[in-house]
């Protein structure tokens, strides 16, 4: 008789000169959007204004949710009363990108809209 093994469902291992490459890349593209949008973009219509604050909140989300999947792993899950159990990731991203887009609707824009 062999012994039986079990296959389990592994992450590839990551060299640890690879880790946090991909959060580096979407932070160095989120700064550089925001020099660009600052020092660069003149004053925008509203509706442009807002096109820009939903871009720039979607590349926060982004870099937001790649750190928690590189940095946070000990807090995988969490419980969620009415929905069940939630990635932490998710979670995160999903403030984060409401925070950075109210800030945008806000008078404290980086760009103020015309009137």
């Amino acid at each position: 008789m062999t012994p039986t093994t079990s296959i389990k469902a592994t992450r590839p291992r990551v060299r640890a000169g690879l880790r946090g490459q991909r959060t580096l890349f979407c932070l160095l593209l989120l700064m550089s959007f925001l020099v660009v949008v600052y020092f660069v973009v003149p004053p925008l219509p509203a509706f442009f204004q807002r096109l820009v604050g939903l871009v720039n909140a979607l590349l926060a989300m982004v870099a937001a949710m790649f750190a928690v999947r590189e940095y946070g792993r000990s807090y995988n899950r969490l419980r969620v009363p009415g929905v069940g159990s939630v990635r932490t990731n998710m979670i995160v991203g999903g403030l984060v990108f409401l925070v950075v887009f109210a800030w945008w609707l806000s008078p404290w824009a980086p760009i103020a809209p015309l009137n």
